[in-house]
């Protein structure tokens, strides 16, 4: 339809609609049958999804109506199926005389299990007495409804994915047993480390290392220049960022964030190589694309102020290229994702 203003109508009508009809698909239930009841639901369901996604003009309220439609023929479909499945076994044991009662059910809650597991961070994994993080138990206990018993899986961040079940439920201290490695990988070589100047606005770095985790880049280590606007920087946000999209990305890699460091500081740390980039707003520079080869790598990005005239010569002792992002001048967070995904997609081998 092209009309994002409706999105949140999408999302919300529907369950607003399922969860104030529940009370008229049990009414209508008992005045004729179930089966009557989910019959009548699947076709007002069908409707409503083909009014929709077949609807020739753009009018709110045909739109609207349509969404309503989907929500109240769901309503149907999920209180009659829970209705039904009693009488299942009830008609099942006066058809053949077996009571399968724990074969119909078991098949329903193994269809459960088919489903993709919800997965967690555990940075350190003894596979013995584990426990998620208070953020992780909550997230898993409060928000996503986990009991004893269920299984999820759980990612270290160093290449390792795990399988468990929940053993205590508590919301604070989420205990995990029977631990199972189910795959174990080596980290996406060439390795890719960005140091880049931190912006004053935090909501740009946020928004920044959440892409670059999402990708699966190396390393991010925040630079202080001569020109930089953040003087302080603290981790704490940006690590929940970069956890949420080790989960969400399905990487097994985390991506690493090191404290704020001088430039002077930084440059003493690495070693000279010549797949180093200093990324500089010059004319007659030639483009990273043109310079990244498929071994490890560190990219530098510096403030909105560009790099000084003394930490050029700094990088270039060190023997950094400066290179080019090109004609552009980026923001510092849009030339840090810009350098890394170059790097990425032109120095990876596929």
């Amino acid at each position: 339809l092209e009309r994002p203003e409706l999105t949140l109508y999408t999302l919300v009508l529907p369950a607003v609609v399922l969860i104030l009809a529940v009370p008229f698909w049990v009414w209508l239930a008992g005045k004729t049958s179930k089966k009557t009841s989910m019959a009548v639901g699947v076709a007002i369901a069908f409707t409503g999804y083909l009014g929709f996604f077949l609807n020739p003009t753009d009018n709110f309220a045909i739109i609207i109506a349509a969404i309503g439609l989907t929500g109240l023929g769901a309503a149907a479909i999920a209180v009659m199926f829970w209705a039904m499945l009693p009488d299942t076994v009830e008609y099942g044991e006066a058809k053949i005389g077996v009571r399968a009662e724990a074969k119909t059910f078991g098949l329903v809650e193994e269809s459960k299990n088919t489903m993709p597991l919800h997965r967690f961070y555990i940075a350190d994994l003894d596979k013995v007495t584990n426990t998620l993080s208070p953020e992780e138990s909550a997230h898993c206990i409060r928000t996503l409804r986990h009991r004893a018993g269920d299984l999820i899986e759980l990612v270290d961040g160093k290449g390792v994915l795990y399988q468990a079940e929940v053993g205590n439920a508590n919301s604070k201290a989420c205990t995990l047993e029977k631990i199972t490695e189910i795959k174990r990988e080596s980290m996406a070589k060439p390795a890719i480390h960005l140091a880049i100047a931190p912006t004053k606005n935090l909501d740009r770095m946020e928004w920044m290392v959440e892409k670059l985790a999402e990708v699966g880049i190396a390393q991010v280590t925040f630079v202080q220049c001569q020109n930089s606007e953040r003087k302080v920087l603290k981790l704490d946000r940006l690590e929940r960022k970069v956890v949420s999209a080790l989960k969400q990305s399905k990487n097994l890699w985390k991506t690493q964030l090191n404290p704020l460091l001088p430039f002077s500081e930084f440059m003493q740390s690495v070693d000279s190589g010549s797949n180093n980039f200093l990324c500089a707003v010059r004319d007659g520079l030639p483009l990273l694309q043109q310079k990244v080869s498929q071994t490890d790598c560190i990219i530098l990005i510096g403030p909105e102020g560009d790099f000084s005239l003394q930490e050029i010569e700094l990088a270039e002792a060190k023997n950094f290229t400066s290179v080019s992002l090109g004609r552009s001048v980026l923001r510092t967070e849009t030339a840090g994702l810009m350098a890394c995904f170059t790097a990425h997609l032109y120095g990876r081998p596929f």
